[in-house]
């Protein structure tokens, strides 16, 4: 089947049959960036993750969307409160005598954000990883967190389980949302389990099951305070029976079963054998006090995103509707105190870079630089009268501002023009804003001699930094 990238942007009106649940967040209608269009132009539109039929799928190709730039969008009826994600993942359809689920591709992992009333931004993102479900028996529940007042959801696709046939088709299923108060988890296990009556290894041992490759329900969890580990309570199914038994944590792949998902269990076997208490953590619980820990939860939990808005009014539509925002982050110490400043850019609608600081224990935000340019540059001009200036790149035209913070205040100021070629890469003239020769000449030399007295600032995309590694380098980038 040929198959192409609809342009534009398509949104069906489609309203659910049947709830599932009282408490199910109706979707009225569903979006997408882009979706696989063949001689049906609808077969695969976004709808179709809402249509009730698990034997039709929505389909968008790597080819023309790859990951990280994947967005799907999902409008509630109205305000609403969202803890659970229902999601038949893949293409359940068996056709001409394959089962299309295994011949295309599948979500592996992706990120999920809320929109709340009143609100035209997502925030709070939850990053997901969904089971490669190929017995499909029943819906994949994933617990997101409480959420109050929610409008709508969106995904953003970051990996997938490459399919056997067509191997860069995504299939989505269907999709629910509800405020459920318990979901039921399930994990990866990744080697055999072996079991015992209680979360310790002094209760009795009760066999070991080969079961590694299935995804097991998981009940509960509690610590062994004996040997320093969690233990978690399974079903574990065996000969068309479930025995409810007890393994280690570490069996499972915590990517499909995030620990803090799992209800804690103050275990007691009564006299047979001393309860174990649980212990509330089993990592050390985040540092306070430092702008690091400070930074790192402010852009994870989207809290920064509170603080943005338009510097330019007349563009407020485009800046607000665009996939992505705000996905950029950047770090320098605008007042050479030792802790650097935090820079958010906007890469779409509107270029601006917005400043926050870290003081008193708590970040706040300072302000925006640039408006309709963003920051990259930065050169130093000792015994000039500015000791950094940062160049704002707008294809042919280059303005050279001086900004810095000053009794707690961000100062931004306009000290040259540069006009460049078409492209941006070439100096035909500056016109200075501030009568300062040697300033003047200075800054021609850099630019015609390749910009030797410049540095670049590191941008660090958001939806990348996930890991202590991931954050460790960006902390070490800060270049003052």
């Amino acid at each position: 089947m040929l198959k192409r990238m609809l342009a534009g942007i398509f949104v069906l009106l489609m309203a659910l049959p049947a709830l599932a649940s009282a408490d199910e967040a109706r979707i009225t209608s569903v979006d997408a960036t882009s979706w696989i269009v063949g001689s049906d132009p609808t077969a695969y539109i976004p709808a179709k993750m809402i249509d009730g039929d698990e034997t039709t799928s929505y389909q968008f190709s790597l080819k023309t969307t790859p990951l990280g730039q994947a967005y799907v969008y999902f409008y509630l009826a109205g305000p609403s409160d969202v803890s659970t994600l229902w999601i038949k993942n893949g293409f359940w359809r068996f056709s001409n005598g394959y089962d299309q689920y295994l011949r295309n591709c599948r979500v592996k992992r992706m990120t999920v954000d809320f929109r709340y009333s009143g609100s035209g931004y997502f925030t709070d993102p939850v990053t997901v990883t969904l089971p490669d479900d190929k017995t499909r028996a029943d819906w994949t529940q994933v617990n997101l967190g409480s959420h109050s007042n929610v409008t709508a959801v969106r995904f953003q696709i970051l990996d997938v389980y490459t399919g056997s046939k067509y191997k860069n088709d995504v299939c989505i299923s269907e999709v629910r949302f509800s405020d459920g108060s318990s979901v039921d988890l399930y994990g990866l296990a990744i080697d055999k389990l072996a079991t015992r009556d209680g979360p310790g290894t002094q209760y009795n041992g009760k066999g070991t099951y080969s079961v590694k490759g299935q995804y097991i329900k998981v009940l509960s969890r509690a610590w062994d305070s004996r040997n320093g580990i969690w233990w978690v309570k399974c079903e574990i199914p065996y000969h068309g029976e479930i025995r409810v038994l007890w393994t280690g944590y570490k069996r499972f792949d915590p990517n499909t079963l995030p620990l803090e998902s799992i209800p804690i269990e103050n275990f007691s076997a009564g006299t047979t054998a001393a309860p174990v208490t649980a212990a509330p953590q089993t990592a050390a619980p985040v540092q306070t006090g430092t702008w690091r820990d400070a930074y790192r939860q402010f852009v994870t939990s989207g809290t920064y995103r509170q603080h943005i808005t338009c510097s330019m009014p007349e563009m407020y539509e485009t800046f607000t509707q665009r996939n992505t925002a705000y996905d950029s982050i950047a770090l320098y110490d605008l007042n050479g105190d030792g802790t650097p400043e935090l820079l958010i850019l906007s890469e779409y609608g509107v270029e601006q870079a917005d400043v926050f600081t870290y003081s008193g224990g708590s970040v706040r935000r300072l302000g925006t630089m640039g408006g309709d340019n963003f920051f990259q540059y930065i050169f130093y001009y000792p015994g000039t009268g500015y000791t950094e200036l940062f160049a704002a790149l707008g294809g042919p035209a280059m303005d050279i501002r001086s900004c810095k913070i000053q009794n707690g205040v961000l100062t931004e100021t306009k000290v040259a023009f540069a006009r460049t070629n078409a492209d941006g890469d070439g100096i035909v003239g500056i016109d200075m804003y501030v009568n300062d020769g040697s300033l003047f000449a200075m800054l021609y030399a850099t630019f015609v001699g390749g910009r030797d007295a410049s540095q670049q600032l590191q941008w660090f995309s958001i939806s990348g930094l996930r890991t202590d590694s991931d954050w460790n380098g960006f902390f070490n980038s800060d270049i003052r």
